[in-house]
């Protein structure tokens, strides 16, 4: 990406955050929005820092244990110092210091899940997620003490980490707090422009200087060691993983439903296959049948060229399709009319034919010998199986 974004939620977010994004030659834009409204480019993966009072970062002197193991026993190394149980908390570690000892972070699992609800809210990816205190920038020898609002992040070194009201900002650095040993000397970095930076009891103020928020927390994200928060369960594969394992019944049962329809779309496919099967055969007979001793190769295609050249044979005579245009409406009318065999010869039709009853197969002579030019004539008709069969001859001429 050719940008970096970087985003402080702060004690006023979702409506109200800090954000930053830093080009490839280190040029800062910065604002403050609400969540939703942060400049972003597609693809952002930001840099997000949370307030360092919701985080409590110490180190501890490691028991001959590395690795995974190291990590599960993390809650109970820190038991003693938790006010909160072990259970509702999240630990993050980081990398072991030169005297062995090793930087944990620790942070109410309930408050980073709502940072993460948050961000995906917003549309958001994290995969880096880290205290403000950890982007600080050390100074040598001394605090670093950065006052926003009515807050400060202080850091000494790379673990000495501590946040909260700036009011109290003299007892957090107090050298009885601190190292009672050793002078308390800080390095104050005002970036609320007031002018006006507290001169804490106890503690040697080396310099003052203002600054702009975001671009001090991008220094110190830049030169300072820090570690992310997400880890273990809040890791971001392992996030996916959770995420699946809560979706899991849902996606077997879609997985069901979706086997099932392509079941049934097979099965679909399987019947319109042996019906259109079906169809080809009766359409190949009932051509035979017009047509005997023909060939049939395309019998849509066949038919429609025998009755072109029956249409167009004599067409100042009674044909085919004038008998069959007149005739047509009146057989669709008649109850229980099937058509087994139809012939054209001479201007004559003939139709060998099935009808519900003798009564019905008079009605429909009648209509058609009333219908202008036409007459009909029944021939050989005779009941059987609860139908009536005979040949009707439709011609014109009348």
């Amino acid at each position: 990406m050719s940008k970096r974004l970087f985003i402080y939620l702060g004690p006023e977010s979702p409506e109200l955050v800090h954000w930053g994004i830093v080009d490839l030659d280190g040029r800062l834009e910065s604002g403050s929005d609400p969540l939703s409204q942060v400049p972003r480019e597609s693809g952002d993966h930001p840099v997000v820092l949370v307030p360092g009072t919701e985080v409590l970062v110490t180190k501890i002197e490691i028991p001959g244990r590395r690795g995974r193991l190291l990590r599960q026993s993390l809650p109970y190394l820190l038991e003693e110092n938790l006010v909160d149980e072990v259970d509702e908390l999240h630990f993050a570690s980081g990398p072991v210091t030169k005297d062995g000892r090793l930087p944990v972070a620790t942070v109410s699992r309930e408050r980073l899940n709502l940072w993460l609800s948050m961000l995906a809210e917003a549309g958001l990816v994290v995969d880096i997620l880290i205290p403000a205190t950890m982007a600080v920038p050390i100074s040598s020898d001394q605090w670093t003490v950065l006052l926003t609002g009515q807050e400060f992040l202080a850091r000494h070194g790379d673990w000495q980490l501590v946040s909260g009201e700036a009011e109290n900002l003299g007892n957090y650095l107090s050298p009885a707090v601190t190292d009672p040993e050793s002078p308390v000397e800080a390095r104050i970095i005002d970036c609320n422009a007031t002018g006006n930076s507290p001169e804490p009891a106890g503690v040697t103020v080396s310099s003052t200087m203002e600054a702009e928020f975001m671009a001090i927390l991008v220094e110190g994200f830049n030169s300072s060691p820090h570690f992310n928060l997400l880890q273990g369960d809040f890791a971001r594969g392992a996030r996916w993983l959770d995420i699946l394992r809560r979706w899991q019944l849902p996606l077997a049962a879609a997985l069901v439903l979706a086997i099932l329809g392509l079941t049934n779309l097979t099965l679909d496919y399987i019947h319109l296959q042996k019906e259109a099967t079906r169809l080809n055969r009766e359409i190949n007979s009932t051509y035979l049948q017009a047509f005997p001793g023909s060939r049939v190769v395309n019998p849509r295609a066949q038919m429609e060229q025998k009755l072109a050249a029956i249409k167009g044979s004599d067409r100042q005579q009674s044909s085919f399709f004038t008998i069959y245009d007149k005739m047509a409406p009146l057989t669709a009318g008649a109850r229980g009319f099937n058509l087994d065999t139809l012939r054209f010869q001479n201007n004559r039709l003939e139709m060998e034919l099935k009808i519900q009853d003798l009564q019905t197969l008079e009605q429909l002579k009648t209509d058609l010998s009333k219908a202008p030019e036409l007459s009909a004539e029944i021939r050989n008709a005779e009941s059987s199986d609860g139908k009536v069969r005979a040949k009707l001859v439709v011609e014109t001429g009348k």
